[in-house]
């Protein structure tokens, strides 16, 4: 689950910051490019401490249910993740108010996207994994069905042959 995250999510996020840039009529340059990276790497950073969390609860706890687990984890990590956001968009605001032109509008891609990648860390990944893992809870239980029919079969032995019929006269 965690590679396809980092893999689907930096893409949409990309996107969201570009589509944010557009709707705001902000000038896209180099800066601009490397807000947008910028925000993709302190975001996959973030999801990769929640799901290291999360793992590290599931070893840690194996007779609890997964999601327990995962809220432990992250509900664990919220603290860090605030404070590292909160010194993150103080440094930030700081820049708003006292530059101006393109590094304003760097300044201003980051608070949004700082927000969103924030939002999207401990929200959307948590129930990503959530969401893979009831899947394959699911293809688990169908695959033991279906290996306990075949099971129940063979201790049953061969089926008897169909009676062939008498043709008619």
């Amino acid at each position: 689950p965690t590679r396809m995250h980092e893999a689907t999510m930096p893409r949409r996020m990309a996107a969201g910051r570009v589509g944010f840039m557009v709707f705001t009529r902000m000038e896209f340059n180099t800066l601009s490019i490397a807000a947008i990276l910028t925000i993709v790497g302190f975001s996959i950073n973030d999801t990769i401490v929640i799901y290291d969390r999360i793992r590290e609860k599931v070893k840690l706890n194996p007779s609890s249910t997964f999601r327990e687990n995962m809220n432990r984890g992250v509900t664990e990590t919220l603290g860090r993740t605030f404070i590292t956001n909160g010194m993150i968009l103080l440094a930030i605001v700081a820049l708003i108010i006292g530059t101006s032109g393109t590094m304003k509008d760097f300044s201003i891609a980051i608070l949004v996207g700082e927000i969103s990648g924030t939002y999207s860390t401990i929200f959307i990944a948590s129930a990503f994994v959530d969401m893979w893992m009831r899947l394959e809870a699911k293809r688990e239980a169908k695959k033991q069905a279906a290996l306990a029919g075949l099971a129940l079969a063979a201790k049953s032995g061969p089926a008897a042959p169909a009676k062939a019929s008498k043709p008619a006269k």
